[in-house]
C-alpha cells in the first residue's frame, strides 16, 4: 500500500460522516479550485477567469511609425568568428516590410558587411555577415542598418565588440558591394563598388570581378573589372532596357585562391519612356604642363556617354605630335568613372621643346579625340646636401625632425621632383611628411616623425632620390628606444578549465602586452609571469611556477595556465623584470568538470500521459548535471537516453542557460508498451563516482566514503532490484579499467546511499572510487484513455444490488515489497453497487484510475472530471479536476444534496482524457436504507 494512497483514507472516511450542514466539508480541502500545489505537469481544464497574458491581438486600427530593429548572433566579432547581423524591418501597421533594401555599416569602421545590403524576405528580415576590417582591428563599434519605407528613412543601430586575431585571422575572402543609389532609372546609373579582401581582412589586388544581375532587370557597362591596390572595382548599373521595371540583385563574383566569393546588392529599377539623347565626349588633364626627367606628368582622359556617365572598360590611345614625350603604357583601359591615365616622361635621351598629347577613343561607332599642350625639359640634376636638425644628436622616442634636401638644376622652367624613404617607414614605424615634393628653388624640407621605431632598431637610413634621373643621397637617423609605460592584461583563453586528469580542457593562454608611453606594443622586454595562488599544484608551460619570457614583436607575452587538483579563481601576476611595473589577469577559474552521480538529477515534464492507447504522446526527459561541487559541467557534455518502452532521444549535449549546464531529450508514446503501463527510462554520462571529501583537498584519499557504481540497467518493475531474467543491463567499461566484478560497496552515510533511481547491478562494480557513468532513472505511467473509477477501501454503505450479484471485485497490483515481489490489493469499481444510509448532503470520494487490468494506475495528467446528476440530486466536482501528474491514481471528490422531497437518485461522472476521449460511470445512492434481502458488498 502506497503513501499517498494510505493518506486518502482519513479524506474517504470524511466525506461520507458529513452531515446535512451541507458540503464543503474538510473532505473537499485539497481539491478546491483557489487551492495551490506544486508538482510538474500539463492539463486542460474548464473555468472563467481574468488575467494578463502575451501574444493577443488588440483589435481596432494600428498606427505608428516604421521600424528597424536589429539582432546579431554574437556581439563579438573576430576574424576567425564572424557574426550574423538581422535587420527586421516592419511598416507603420506593424507589419513586416519585405522587398525592402536594408543597407549595413558600421560608424567606426571597425567592421566590414557580405554583403553591404540586402533584401527582406516575407517576414520583413534582412540578415549579412559581419566580420573586422582586418585581425589587427580592436574595439567597440555601432552597427547601422537603414532603409526607406514610402518617404521614411528609418534606421536601427547595435552594437559590437572588435577582438583582434592572435597571429592573423583566419577567416575567409570576401566581396563587398556598395551602390550609390538602389533606384535605377536610365537618367541615373548607379554606380557599384565592390571591396575584395582576403582570408586575412587585406585588400586583394588584381583579381578579376565579374558583374551580372538576378533577373536581368539590370546591365552593367563592363563584364568584369580588375582590383585596384585597396581592392576596388567600380562599375556602372543601368536598367538592362527602357521598360525594365522592377526589383533585381547585383551580383559580383571573385574567385580567390581557388574559393569563388560572391557579394549581392538590392536595387529597384523604373523604366522610362525614351532613352537619353546626347552626345559622348572626351576630356584630357596632365597633372603639370613642365615635364622633366625628374618631374613626369600623369595624363588623365575621361571618357563619357551620351548622358553624361563615365563610360568603364573603354580603350584610350595616348600619342604625342612631335614624339618628345615617352608614355608608361600607349594605351589604357578606362575604369569604372571612366577615366584611363598614363605616365608622361621625358625620353632618357634628353631633348626640350613643346609637344602635344592627343587621347583618341571609339564609343558605340563615334571617334573621339582631345589634345592638350606641354613642355619638355630634360635638365641635369644633383644632389649636393641631405641633412638633418637633429645635427649629431638621436631623436628621442616618438619625435620628429626636419630633413632637407639641396639639388642643383632645379628652376622655375625645370622643376624637380624628389622622394624619400626609409626602412622604418616601410614597416609602419614612421613617417615622412610629405613623401615627395617638387621643387624650383633646389631645396625641399621633410619632415620625419619616429612611430616607435627605436623599439627594434636602433637607428634609420633615410635614402632621398630625384624622379627620372640616378641622383641617390642618404641619411642615417639614431633613434631612442620607448619607455615602457605599462603591461596590460589582454585575455585568457578559454575563461574556464578543468582539473588535471578530468580528460577536458586542462589549460588556458594568457596573454599581457607591455606598451610604451604612446600606447603602442613594446617587444624585447623581459616579463616575469607568476600565479597568485599554486593550489592543488597549478603551474605554468607545463611544469614552472613562474617563468621569465621576452615581448614578442607586438609587445605580447604568452604564458600557458595549467590546473591542479582543486577548483579555484586564477589570476596571473605580470612584472617588468628589473621595474616596479606589473598588472594581474583576471577571468580564469578552474572547475571540476565532470558530473558526480550526486549532482545528476533527472526530471519529467509529465508524469502520467495518455500513451497506453495512443502512439506519439509528447513527454520531456530533463538532465541538470553538475560537478562535485554542485559547479555547471562545461556545454557539449554528451547525456545518453535509453528507455523500456516508447522512443526517445538517444543522447543531447548540455547547453549553458543563464549560467546553468542543462540538457532535456524528447520522448513519444509507442511500442513496446509493458502490461502494467509503466515504463522505466535512464538518463547516464560519463562522470565520476561521489565521494565524502572529508580534509577538504578535492582529492579522493583513501579510507574516505564513496559511492561504487557498477554496471547500469533497465529496472523494468523499478523496484531497485536486479532481475536477470528481465532487466536489461548496459556494459559501459571505461576504457584502461579492468571489468567490475566486486560486490558494490554500500556506504554508511545516507548521501551516498543506492536507491531505485540510481541502478547499479550487483556484482559489476570494481571496490575502487573513480571514473563511472553517472546514472538516473524514473518511471513513466502510459495510462489508458479511458477511465475506471474505484472505491479505495469498501464503504460500510455499499450494498449488492440484487440477490445473487457481486460488487465486481478486482484485484490490481500497487507496487513491489522489500524482496522484490508484487503487493496486489482488492478494489471495487464505482457504480458496482449502490450506496445506502447516506446524509442528505455531503462528499463521496473515490480514486480516478484508468483500465489497466494489471496495474493501479492514475488517468493521463490533464483529464477534466465532470458530474450530472438526476432530478432532485445536485452534484458537483470537488476536488481532483483536471488530473495532476502523479504516478498513483489521486482521489476525485463530488459533492452532492439531496432536496426536501427526493431520497434517492444517480450522479455520473465523465472522464475527458486529453485527447478527449470520454469515459462515464453512473452510481446510485440513497438516504434510505437498503431492501429487505440485499446483502451489504462483497
Amino acid at each position: 500500500m502506497t503513501a499517498s494512497i494510505k493518506r486518502w483514507i482519513a479524506v474517504l472516511a470524511i466525506g461520507f460522516l458529513a452531515g446535512c450542514g451541507g458540503g464543503g466539508g474538510s473532505a473537499t480541502a485539497p481539491f478546491g479550485g483557489g487551492g495551490t500545489g506544486t508538482g510538474t505537469g500539463t492539463g486542460t481544464g474548464t473555468g472563467t477567469g481574468t488575467g494578463t497574458g502575451t501574444g493577443g491581438t488588440t483589435g481596432g486600427t494600428t498606427t505608428g511609425s516604421p521600424t528597424v530593429v536589429l539582432s546579431i548572433s554574437s556581439t563579438t566579432v573576430r576574424s576567425t568568428a564572424p557574426a550574423t547581423v538581422t535587420a527586421k524591418v516592419t511598416t507603420a501597421a506593424g507589419a513586416p516590410a519585405a522587398g525592402q533594401v536594408v543597407l549595413f555599416s558600421s560608424s567606426g569602421g571597425l567592421g566590414i558587411f557580405t554583403p553591404a545590403s540586402a533584401l527582406t524576405d516575407a517576414n520583413g528580415s534582412a540578415s549579412v555577415s559581419v566580420a573586422p576590417l582586418s585581425s589587427l582591428s580592436n574595439g567597440a563599434d555601432l552597427i547601422l542598418a537603414k532603409t526607406t519605407i514610402g518617404v521614411a528613412d528609418v534606421s536601427g543601430t547595435i552594437g559590437f565588440q572588435v577582438v583582434p586575431t592572435a597571429g592573423g585571422a583566419t577567416g575567409s575572402p570576401s566581396i563587398a558591394l556598395s551602390l550609390s543609389t538602389t533606384s535605377v532609372t536610365t537618367a541615373t546609373p548607379a554606380v557599384l563598388t565592390a571591396i575584395v579582401k582576403d582570408a586575412l581582412g587585406a585588400p586583394v589586388a588584381g583579381q578579376v570581378v565579374k558583374f551580372s544581375t538576378v533577373d536581368g532587370l539590370g546591365a552593367f557597362n563592363v563584364a568584369s573589372a580588375l582590383t585596384d591596390a585597396n581592392g576596388g572595382v567600380i562599375a556602372r548599373l543601368s536598367p538592362a532596357t527602357t521598360q525594365s521595371n522592377g526589383a533585381d540583385l547585383a551580383v559580383a563574383q571573385v574567385t580567390i585562391n581557388g574559393t569563388l566569393v560572391t557579394g549581392a546588392a538590392g536595387f529597384s529599377v523604373t523604366s522610362t519612356s525614351a532613352p537619353v539623347v546626347g552626345v559622348p565626349s572626351i576630356q584630357l588633364t596632365l597633372s603639370n604642363n613642365i615635364v622633366t626627367g625628374s618631374s613626369p606628368a600623369n595624363v588623365s582622359a575621361t571618357v563619357k556617354d551620351a548622358t553624361g556617365a563615365g563610360v568603364a572598360g573603354q580603350v584610350v590611345k595616348f600619342t604625342t605630335v612631335d614624339g618628345l614625350g615617352t608614355f608608361s603604357v600607349p594605351s589604357a583601359l578606362t575604369d569604372g568613372n571612366g577615366v584611363a591615365s598614363v605616365s608622361l616622361t621625358a625620353p632618357t635621351a634628353g631633348g626640350s621643346g613643346a609637344d602635344q598629347v592627343i587621347a583618341t577613343t571609339t564609343v558605340n561607332g563615334t571617334s573621339l579625340q582631345a589634345s592638350q599642350g606641354f613642355q619638355l625639359t630634360a635638365p641635369n640634376v644633383a644632389i649636393q646636401a641631405f641633412v638633418t636638425d637633429l645635427g649629431a644628436s638621436k631623436l628621442s622616442a616618438y619625435g620628429q625632425s626636419n630633413l632637407t634636401v639641396t639639388v642643383s638644376g632645379a628652376s622655375s622652367g625645370t622643376p624637380v621632383q624628389i622622394s624619400l624613404s626609409s626602412a622604418c617607414v616601410a614597416k609602419g614605424r614612421a613617417s615622412l611628411t610629405p613623401i615627395s615634393a617638387t621643387t624650383t628653388t633646389g631645396t625641399a624640407t621633410f619632415t620625419y616623425r619616429d612611430l616607435g621605431c627605436g623599439a627594434t632598431d636602433v637607428s634609420d637610413t633615410v635614402q632621398a632620390s630625384v624622379t627620372g634621373s640616378s641622383a641617390v643621397r642618404s641619411l642615417s637617423i639614431a633613434l631612442t628606444s620607448p619607455a615602457v609605460a605599462s603591461i596590460n592584461f589582454i585575455s585568457a583563453t578559454p575563461g574556464t578549465i578543468f582539473l588535471k586528469g578530468s580528460g577536458l580542457t586542462e589549460t588556458a593562454t594568457v596573454v599581457f602586452r607591455v606598451l610604451d608611453t604612446a600606447g603602442n606594443g613594446l617587444p624585447n622586454q623581459n616579463v616575469l609571469v607568476e600565479p597568485t595562488t599554486l593550489t592543488g599544484g597549478l603551474t605554468l608551460d607545463g611544469g614552472s611556477q613562474a617563468v621569465t619570457k621576452p615581448s614578442d614583436s607586438l609587445g605580447n607575452v604568452t604564458v600557458l595556465i595549467n590546473s591542479g587538483t582543486v577548483p579555484t579563481p586564477v589570476r596571473v601576476k605580470a612584472t617588468l623584470v628589473n621595474s616596479s611595473i606589473s598588472t594581474v589577469s583576471s577571468g580564469l577559474s578552474i572547475a571540476v568538470g565532470l558530473p558526480s552521480q550526486l549532482n545528476f538529477s533527472l526530471s519529467q515534464q509529465t508524469i502520467n500521459i495518455e500513451g497506453f492507447n495512443i502512439d506519439g504522446t509528447p513527454n520531456t526527459y530533463s538532465i541538470i548535471a553538475s560537478d562535485r561541487l554542485a559547479n555547471p559541467v562545461p556545454a557539449g557534455t554528451a547525456i545518453n537516453f535509453v528507455a523500456e518502452g516508447g522512443q526517445i532521444e538517444s543522447n543531447k549535449l548540455t547547453q549553458l542557460a543563464n549560467g546553468l549546464a542543462r540538457a532535456s531529450a524528447n520522448f513519444v508514446s509507442a511500442a513496446p508498451r509493458p502490461a502494467d503501463g509503466r515504463v522505466t527510462v535512464v538518463a547516464y554520462a560519463l562522470g565520476e563516482e561521489s565521494f565524502l571529501d572529508t580534509n577538504g583537498n578535492n582529492v579522493y584519499d583513501a579510507g574516505e566514503q564513496y559511492q561504487d557504481l557498477g554496471n547500469i540497467y533497465l529496472n523494468r518493475r523499478f523496484d531497485g532490484i536486479y532481475d536477470s531474467a528481465n532487466d536489461q543491463f548496459i556494459a559501459l567499461s571505461l576504457p584502461g579499467s579492468a571489468a567490475g566484478t566486486q560486490a558494490c560497496a554500500v556506504s554508511s552515510s545516507p548521501l551516498l546511499a543506492g536507491s531505485v533511481g540510481i541502478p547499479s547491478q550487483p556484482l559489476t562494480c570494481d571496490a575502487a572510487w573513480g571514473r563511472a557513468y553517472v546514472r538516473r532513472a524514473l518511471e513513466t505511467v502510459f495510462s489508458t484513455s479511458s477511465a475506471r473509477p474505484l472505491w479505495y477501501s469498501l464503504p460500510s454503505s455499499l450494498y449488492r444490488r440484487s440477490a445473487g450479484t457481486s460488487c465486481s471485485p478486482m484485484s490490481l497490483g500497487t507496487g513491489y515489497n522489500a524482496a522484490g515481489n508484487p503487493t496486489v490489493a482488492t478494489f471495487y469499481p464505482v457504480g458496482g453497487g449502490d450506496l445506502y444510509n447516506l446524509p442528505k448532503a455531503g462528499v463521496i470520494s473515490f480514486l480516478a484510475a484508468d483500465a489497466n487490468t494489471v496495474r493501479l494506475n492514475p488517468v493521463a495528467a490533464g483529464t477534466v472530471v465532470t458530474v450530472t446528476s438526476t432530478t432532485g440530486l445536485s452534484s458537483s466536482v470537488a476536488g481532483g479536476s483536471p488530473v495532476p501528474s502523479t504516478s498513483e491514481a489521486s482521489f476525485v471528490s463530488i459533492n452532492f444534496g439531496f432536496d426536501d422531497v427526493t431520497t434517492a437518485g444517480s450522479f455520473t461522472v465523465t472522464f475527458t482524457s486529453p485527447s478527449g476521449v470520454s469515459s462515464s460511470t453512473s452510481q446510485f445512492i440513497s438516504r434510505d436504507a437498503p431492501g429487505l434481502g440485499l446483502p451489504a458488498c462483497p
